[in-house]
């Protein structure tokens, strides 16, 4: 009876048969969207089709993650009939962020009526411990290997905090991946521009791939100590805390979460 059921509902849906599609595989840089590309495409081949691939390649070496600099995957053409380029813009998307997307947008890669499908994981998770800490006092601080899904976990935080109904301007995000300017900078131009008094407001600052300040720590210890109020959360490699000094100096102020990546069975999940 279930396997009758099933033959039903498979025979229910819409076949369609087309002479060409265009299909976009896209997402960061190193996510494996270009051999997920090449996959797909070696399979339209071999089951008889004519294929023309191209890959898209980032903007930048190592592009900072979620950009759209760091676009990576392939375009494929699939006909019935012999194709000999590229074809004008994709029918469907799959992509794995959304900011990937944008760039294939500003250079309309895509047909108008194009399908997008967004991987929304990363939209609507959030780690309920790492959350928690966001009403405590020391210090948190994410670290992993890049990649791993930590400026990611930061845009979720500072959307909990909307949701928690934290204003707008009591949230400070800056990123050492995208400017040489040091943080202690970028919070006095912040305090000026939203007359701030950190000592009677509650600010949460969020301070992503904190490593690549020099002497990050000595201004981290400073503002932690001098202001109670603030909240600091920092992302970083998993080399933020190889120097002794650093866990000297932050001993007792900070709370470290260590990020891995997927294990296979949480890959199948996802998938």
């Amino acid at each position: 009876m279930k396997e009758q059921t099933a033959r039903a509902a498979v025979d229910s849906k819409q076949i369609h048969n087309l002479d060409e599609h265009i299909i976009e595989i896209v997402s960061d840089s190193g996510e494996g969207a270009q051999t997920a590309g090449q996959m797909f495409a070696t399979i339209m081949a071999r089951s008889g089709n004519s294929v023309w691939t191209v890959e898209i390649i980032p903007a930048e070496i190592e592009p900072p993650a979620r950009t759209p600099a760091g676009a990576s995957g392939n375009c494929i053409r699939v006909g019935s009939f012999p194709i000999t380029n590229a074809g004008d813009g994709a029918d469907l998307v799959i992509g794995f962020n959304e900011q990937v997307l944008q760039g294939g947008k500003w250079e309309k890669r895509f047909k108008p009526g194009c399908i997008v499908l967004l991987e929304s994981m990363w939209a609507t998770h959030r780690d309920p411990e790492i959350a928690a800490a966001l009403d405590r006092r020391f210090i948190t601080a994410l670290v992993g290997l890049r990649r791993v899904g930590k400026t990611t976990i930061l845009y979720q935080l500072i959307q909990h905090l909307l949701e928690r109904k934290v204003a707008v301007e009591n949230l400070l995000f800056f990123s050492f991946d995208e400017t040489s300017a040091t943080w202690g900078d970028a919070i006095q131009t912040y305090q000026e521009i939203h007359q701030k008094n950190f000592r009677e407001e509650k600010v949460y600052i969020f301070l992503d791939e904190i490593q690549r300040q020099e002497h990050w720590e000595y201004e981290l210890k400073k503002y932690y100590d001098l202001y109670p109020k603030l909240k600091f959360i920092i992302s970083g490699s998993e080399s933020l805390f190889i120097k002794k000094k650093t866990k000297e100096n932050l001993a007792g102020r900070i709370f470290e979460y260590k990020l891995m990546p997927f294990s296979f069975k949480e890959y199948l999940q996802l998938n």
